[in-house]
């Protein structure tokens, strides 16, 4: 956090004179090509029409990124398989669909694993990464435009302009961002520059636990643009399944057990941070402290400033910090474990919280007997989504023979 908008301010650009160029599939890289024709036959299949494979060079350093774009000249709704490559190797593959409208509102479903960074108050995005068909996704995009009542007089892309219109987009997306301040542009080196802004607030969203919660809340968002969304056959694009069907009728309570999976796994971390927060607030005479965090490290804080007043001991206090920490590692421990969907840590740490909270009983603090219940009923929450979770991919999976 503190080093972060440093780094961005000097080592981030996004370049004025970047290019989309129209290629050949023969160009593109092997793994980028696999997937962007693949991704070819399955958007033709729902009556897109292909424009062509593109690239997009020197946008932003040590990164990579070519797409295969499409058009329904119908709906006026644009399609994109993309391929984005990081200098380190890490690739993001993903799939979108885009629509825009003449008084300016863009609404775009995609099932990228990575939020988006940019504000546009006229730009709707629903993310579903756990989405791979491509028509389900298709199916979502034309349930949320439906239901837009901002989405008026929809304009598409003019195949022979395709390439210099999406440029003109980008450019108009990163004014936008220096009207916001977030960005000053350079004029010698050509070059959208981030303001100090803009540097505090990307970092900000990028680390935890604000990233936790926005992506949580970006996730909340698109399972909420779905409710009501009907699973009847006529939903299914042509050529779709009964199956896919069933996939679609299964996507509301799929969404919202992963919001609450992650949530609750979520809580492990703040009751962590919070706890040794605590801790060396105590260290430091500080007279307040968070109800959230752990009863027993506030009890092994009061001894030690009891003996304190007796003797100073620097390394008994240094002691009783270590054991903080160790109990803040632990809950640390919790948290990521749960992350990669371990139902034994979710209750392990329940239990361990459960009986944190008698301390808050036997002093009879009504307000930490309260919170520590808050939390509680969150980590339940989150253990059973991820119990859901577990037991919808269980029926889902093939029986051997």
């Amino acid at each position: 956090m503190v080093l972060g908008p440093f780094v961005l301010k000097f080592t981030h650009w996004v370049s004025g004179n970047f290019s989309i160029k129209t290629v050949s599939a023969e160009s593109l890289d092997h793994e980028a090509r696999v997937f962007l024709e693949k991704a070819r036959g399955e958007i033709e299949s729902i009556n897109f029409e292909f424009v062509g494979y593109m690239t997009l060079s020197d946008y932003m350093p040590n990164v990579s990124t070519c797409f295969a774009l499409f058009m329904d000249h119908q709906s006026k709704t644009s399609a994109m398989a993309a391929v984005i490559r990081q200098k380190t190797g890490k690739t993001l593959p993903y799939y979108e669909f885009t629509s825009r409208y003449s008084n300016g509102r863009v609404i775009n479903v995609n099932n990228s694993p990575m939020l988006g960074s940019y504000r546009n108050p006229d730009k709707s995005s629903y993310r579903y990464p756990k989405i791979k068909s491509v028509k389900n996704l298709y199916d979502i995009h034309r349930w949320v435009t439906g239901h837009d009542k901002k989405a008026i007089d929809p304009v598409g892309y003019d195949k022979d302009r395709a390439a210099e219109m999406l440029t003109e987009v980008l450019i108009d997306e990163l004014k936008l961002q220096q009207q916001f301040g977030y960005y000053d542009f350079d004029q010698e080196k050509a070059r959208f520059l981030f303001t100090w802004k803009g540097a505090l607030i990307m970092t900000e969203k990028n680390v935890f636990p604000v990233k936790n919660i926005l992506d949580h809340l970006d996730l909340r968002s698109a399972q909420k643009a779905i409710t009501g969304m009907p699973t009847q056959p006529k939903l299914t694009t042509a050529g779709g399944t009964g199956r896919e069907s069933g996939k679609n009728e299964e996507l509301g309570a799929g969404l919202k057990s992963e919001g609450q999976f992650k949530s609750g796994a979520n809580w492990f971390f703040w009751i962590a941070a919070l706890s040794f927060i605590n801790s060396l607030a105590a260290k430091f005479d500080g007279s307040w402290n968070f109800i959230i965090g752990l009863g027993i490290t506030q009890v092994i804080d009061s001894i030690a400033l009891s003996a304190k007043e007796v003797s100073p001991g620097i390394a008994f206090q240094a002691l009783i910090l270590l054991i903080d920490l160790g109990f803040a590692a632990l809950f640390t421990v919790f948290g990521l474990m749960a992350q990669k969907r371990s139902l034994d840590s979710f209750e392990v740490g329940m239990v361990f919280y459960a009986f944190d909270s008698l301390i808050f009983l036997l002093t009879f603090d009504i307000l930490g007997i309260v919170f520590h219940g808050i939390a509680l009923f969150f980590l339940y929450r989150g253990w059973n989504g991820l119990r859901r979770l577990q037991e919808s991919s269980t029926v889902q999976a093939p029986v051997p023979g």
